[in-house]
């Protein structure tokens, strides 16, 4: 069964041409006594404003034809990412005051924003005697929103869908097409997936001019040509095309596939052009497709030091000395506290992750230290424990219930089992 042609997002261009001549997990620390302690930091890309590019390039041929077209887009991709303050502060398990979060939001940044996109097209046709060569582009830049399509879980951030109508691509071009016998050069323009008019003019052995035109999904073309005898030669080929809707809807999208805090990039697809292409009975041969976007707020020296920091050697914690380990303690959470700033927005925080890792880790070691140095009705302890309690607390509820330490501190504070009812609620 013969597919029938479409007017869809290029359809509008290839057809006036064409007929024209035809007529939260939690991972385990490696340093003993904070096994298990350690949350899986969201890798997500940082709130902030993000500029970057897409190239889509590919071709199309059609079967049992010489015809070839090459086709290349472009996209000045520029978006917001913002965050969802949707997640109130918990109340601690210990004493039910409100948590101060420590970490990121686990809600990935909400994406607004706009991409315009630009497309340049070439087709070359040719047989024994004869050559065909088509230039169209766009007139200007269609501007696209972005829109942030999440994972099932809706955790992280999976894709960017462009979202836009066909008619907003405007394209202009010219032909040429000449065999032994006359040359026909001329124009032509179009509006994507409604409408497209192509005028020409013959010389040679016939001179005249050619006409097409697609609206409604109906071509319509008129030829008018007079021979060297001075014969006159009429022709009106027509031939139904399908159309498309003009519904909002994605018509490109960027896989997010690399996620750094102040770089992001992946493939970019179009299940609208490629459908359109193979619904045309066309070829779709991928030739490059590629994003990336940077964070204009991007700190590489921030990003280096929270590196630093991360990877310096761990401090001694010894339960022979729980002063020196509460000490040792205090003197690493200045450090980490000087790095995170007094007020630090999303970029900040997701660069320190492994900072965030480190510092848990740390306390960890500085809790169970203090747990197997000190008795269990010392005074002076007891507050101790609790500061270090809050702050992997601070870090996540299911990275504070799941980590030894914590479980066994909070025995001794209240002669109780840690309630693990409240992971349950935590992950439902």
């Amino acid at each position: 069964m013969k597919t029938k042609p479409r007017l869809g997002l290029l359809g509008s261009v290839v057809l006036v041409a064409l007929g024209g001549f035809a007529a939260a997990p939690v991972a385990p620390c490696a340093a003993p006594g904070g096994s298990a302690c350690v949350a899986d930091f969201p890798q997500e890309p940082a709130a902030g404003s993000w500029r970057g590019s897409f190239t889509f390039d590919y071709k199309m041929t059609v079967p049992d034809t010489p015809a070839a077209f090459s086709l290349a887009w472009r996209g000045d991709v520029a978006i917001a990412l913002t965050e969802v303050p949707n997640e109130q502060a918990r109340p601690s398990i210990m004493d039910g005051t409100p948590v101060q979060r420590l970490a990121r939001l686990e809600t990935p940044p909400a994406v607004a924003g706009r991409t315009d996109v630009t497309m340049a097209m070439n087709m070359a046709m040719s047989d024994p005697g004869s050559e065909v060569t088509q230039d169209a582009a766009t007139k200007k830049a269609a501007s696209l929103s972005a829109a942030g399509e999440r994972d099932r879980d809706g955790k992280k951030l999976a894709s960017i869908a462009l979202l836009g109508r066909p008619e907003q691509f405007q394209f202009a071009g010219n032909f040429t097409a000449r065999d032994d016998a006359t040359a026909t050069t001329g124009e032509l323009d179009a509006v994507g997936g409604r409408r497209g008019s192509a005028q020409g003019t013959v010389r040679g052995e016939l001179a005249g001019t050619i006409e097409s035109n697609v609206e409604n999904g109906q071509l319509q073309g008129h030829v008018d040509v007079v021979d060297r005898e001075g014969r006159r030669r009429t022709a009106d080929p027509s031939a139904q095309v399908g159309t498309v809707s003009q519904q909002r809807r994605p018509l490109f999208r960027l896989a997010v596939e690399t996620k750094e805090c102040g770089r992001m990039g992946g493939r970019v697809e179009s299940d609208e052009l490629v459908n359109e292409i193979r619904r045309g009975g066309m070829v779709f041969v991928p030739v490059r497709s590629e994003w990336h976007a940077s964070l204009a707020e991007r700190d590489e020296q921030l990003e280096q030091s929270a590196e630093r920091y991360a990877k310096a050697p761990m401090p001694a914690m010894s339960s022979r000395d729980p002063e020196g380990a509460w000490t040792g303690w205090q003197q690493e959470w200045a450090e980490y506290s000087a790095l995170r700033g007094a007020d630090p927005g999303d970029y900040r925080l997701c660069v320190l992750k492994p900072a965030h890792e480190r510092i848990v880790e740390v306390t960890a070691l500085a809790l169970r230290a203090l747990l197997d140095g000190t008795a269990k009705g010392d005074a002076a302890a007891k507050p101790r424990l609790r500061r270090l309690m809050s702050v992997i607390e601070g870090f996540g509820r299911a990275t504070y219930l799941a980590c030894p330490a914590v479980r066994e501190a909070y025995e001794r504070l209240f002669d109780a089992a840690l309630p693990q009812a409240s992971l349950a609620k935590e992950n439902a």
